[in-house]
């Protein structure tokens, strides 16, 4: 028969077997929910003409040939964040971007940014966020919505819509520890639909008298997508720029200048009294090449060939591919060579070593192992 101070010794030793176990479990479940983030950053692409305060959803009309802009918006929501990766994608048949500035930092929200890569369709580009932007710029608080920068495109051709997204790798890091140090805490991605409509500069036409001469097409810039000279194979986008006063751009003859001749007779603005057209070409072997592009109307008139001339030098290749180089300022931007990160910007998750709190937990065990086999042996010695 088992006493009754048995019995209390019994009870005791269990209730501290199940209450050790119980308690590490919770401590536990509370450290990882102090150790993950919210995710509840937004990011959006805005008209600039909209006042930088909330999430938006921008629908913007354009016209062939005419620079239009978008502002980069991060509303942070309850998150704390220091590093923002930009991967943004449109459509280069129907959109190029409008010059060399044709990404623009918003300084008073940036306090780094790597330098963007260009590419047919995509801009990349990482940026480092201040720690507290109402030091540097009190009208800008991240908690309730900053400009990141601001993105300049030109619309090509004419489309009822097309869509300037971002990438599905785009990251907001949290910098709190409290938060979840370096985790992803973006939570959704608002595009902007882009409607491109024909050009409607009027067509001159005479009052009286006999019908004016057609005036031939003008072709006002050849640009490249990156340096004129690199390595065989070298790839090139070309981009012929030009109007025509009393017409409309049937066509745009390219010569790259190594045998090939290629018409484009669609995209770009071709139909149209004002293109910016793209072409890619790649020279396979060295040599110098002279690189045209001719304009030709809807009377057939043709642009001056010597108005968009490059020239292009192609050494030979020793590991394949052509050079990354910063290309001539035009609607294509170059294709820069990415710089890295900054090591203090990208916060990368960490496993939490144990704390005070670890330790705490650990004297637990050890206690409760010690009070066990006291109990014991105080059970079979009464």
């Amino acid at each position: 028969m088992f006493s009754g101070k048995k019995l209390i010794l019994l009870g005791t030793m269990v209730v501290l077997l199940l209450a050790i176990p119980l308690t590490v479990y919770y401590s536990q479940q509370q450290q990882d929910t102090r150790s993950r983030a919210t995710a509840a950053t937004t990011i959006s692409l805005c008209a600039t003409s909209l006042t930088p305060s909330t999430n938006c959803t921008a629908t913007i009309s354009t016209q062939a040939g005419q620079p239009f802009g978008l502002d980069v918006m991060m509303n942070p929501g309850s998150n704390t964040v220091t590093f923002l990766k930009l991967i943004i994608t449109y459509d280069p048949t129907l959109l190029a971007t409008a010059s060399a500035q044709a990404l623009v930092p918003n300084s008073a929200a940036v306090s780094s940014f790597g330098s963007p890569v260009f590419t047919p369709g995509t801009i990349t580009v990482s940026f480092g966020i201040v720690a507290n932007p109402a030091e540097v710029n009190p009208n800008l608080a991240i908690q309730t919505g900053t400009k990141i920068a601001t993105i300049n495109f030109t619309g090509l051709a004419v489309t009822p819509g097309t869509k300037v997204d971002f990438g599905a790798t785009a990251q907001a890091l949290s910098s709190s520890t409290a938060d979840g140090q370096g985790e992803n805490v973006l939570a959704s991605k608002n595009p902007a639909t882009i409607t491109i409509t024909a050009s409607t500069i009027p067509t001159v036409t005479p009052t009286s008298g006999a019908q004016a001469a057609n005036q031939p097409p003008v072709c006002t810039a050849l640009n490249m997508d990156r340096a004129n000279s690199g390595t065989a194979p070298y790839s090139l986008t070309f981009t012929a720029v030009g109007s025509d006063k009393d017409g409309n751009i049937q066509k745009i003859t390219f010569n790259f200048g190594d045998g090939p001749v290629q018409d484009l007779t669609q995209a770009g603005g071709i139909g149209t009294n004002s293109v910016s057209s793209q072409v890619a070409h790649t020279y396979s072997n060295p040599g110098t090449y002279s690189a045209s592009a001719v304009l030709t109307d809807n009377q057939s008139a043709v642009s001056s060939s010597s108005a968009c001339l490059q020239t292009i030098t192609v050494a030979k290749g020793t590991t394949g591919g052509g050079t990354n180089a910063s290309g001539s300022a035009g609607p294509i931007v170059t294709a820069a060579t990415p710089t890295p990160t900054p090591a203090i910007l990208v916060a990368k998750p960490t496993i939490d070593k144990p704390g005070p709190g670890g330790n705490t937990l650990l004297n637990i065990g050890a206690i409760g192992a010690v009070m066990s086999i006291v109990g014991a042996v105080l059970f079979f010695a009464l």
